[in-house]
């Protein structure tokens, strides 16, 4: 009995083991779990308000980005590993799609996004040409 269960587990064993993109992909989800400040935010080029800054949260459940006051104001986000800088897609609860990048600097997360079309933007940046959001994320309560 053992014996029989220890050659299927050997046998199961290549088939139920992750691909390295899927491991990739797997702890980079996993990284982005829970909730997060914002430190910084700047659109089409201009700063947001610092104040306004202070009061906003969000929360990544799985994919998903959740605005931590207004649970409604959902997006998926579909992460492309695939380059030196991942690639996002973020697709709100109204069809609304962006197209980004996004870094871990350290204990925080940037993302760079614009809306589709133009494809991702190729630098963080964000300026009155380019039209981008750009957000600095920190682990709430850190």
């Amino acid at each position: 009995m053992h014996r029989a269960l220890l050659v299927g587990l050997l046998l199961a064993g290549p088939a139920l083991a992750e691909t390295r993109e899927e491991y990739q992909y797997r702890k980079m989800l996993e990284s982005l779990q829970g909730e997060w400040g914002v430190r910084n935010m700047a659109v089409a080029g201009k700063m947001a308000d610092p104040a306004a800054l202070r009061q906003m949260r969000y929360r990544v459940e799985e994919d998903r980005m959740i605005k931590a006051n207004e649970p409604e104001e959902s997006a998926r986000l579909n992460i492309d590993l695939s380059g030196p800088v991942p690639k996002v897609e973020y697709l709100d609860r109204h069809g609304i799609t962006m197209l980004g990048i996004m870094q871990r600097r350290g204990n925080s997360l940037v993302v760079c996004l614009v809306e589709a079309g133009e494809g991702p933007p190729k630098e963080f940046k964000s300026t009155p040409d380019n039209k981008a959001i750009l957000i600095e994320l920190t682990p709430a309560g850190r």
